[in-house]
């Protein structure tokens, strides 16, 4: 987003909300700037015509409201844990001798709640495998990923940047 951008958010959330209060413009652009400038104008745009629409308070929505609305409207087909555990049972039934084919078949997330192909081998040559176990296991481990996920990409490259490199400087002290 640019200045621009911002300005004519505020414009609008100004004209809809007679509470919110802009004092100081160029400061509150300035300041709204700093957390959106990262933002696609359309997709922030769209969070805050969805939240105008669709909200019942009487207040403007928050910057983090604006970034959350704009990641759930960028994200409404993202795949539920049933659909996800479903396309794992697929995997499972080949993967006792394709089990590295298959994972790779699958969506980053859904890997990633699996964790390697070999678990999928484990699964499809256990022969007391509980379906209603691996099952529920799986769904709290792509809950948690998905929530992870999310979590990412809500936070500001400036932030990221800070976690990666506290992360090297850890990994630096922990060889020592």
């Amino acid at each position: 987003m640019t200045e621009t951008d911002i300005r004519k958010l505020l414009f609008t959330i100004n004209s809809v909300y007679p509470t919110f209060k802009v004092d100081n413009p160029e400061q509150m652009v300035k300041i709204w700037f700093e957390f959106l400038g990262d933002q696609d104008p359309i997709a922030i745009g769209m969070a805050l015509k969805n939240y105008i629409r669709t909200s019942k308070s009487d207040f403007a929505p928050s910057i983090g409201q604006l970034i959350q609305g704009a990641y759930d409207l960028q994200n409404r087909n993202e795949m539920n844990a049933g659909d996800a555990w479903a396309m794992v049972i697929k995997a499972i039934r080949r993967s006792t001798y394709y089990a590295e084919d298959e994972f790779n078949k699958l969506p980053p997330l859904v890997q990633k709640a699996v964790g390697s192909p070999w678990q999928l081998r484990a699964w499809a040559s256990d022969s007391s495998f509980n379906e209603g176990v691996a099952s529920s296991n799986f769904r709290r481990a792509y809950a948690s990923v998905c929530e992870r996920s999310k979590e990412d990409a809500l936070m500001s490259p400036d932030i990221k940047k800070f976690i990666e490199s506290s992360l090297d400087v850890k990994l630096i002290n922990n060889g020592d």
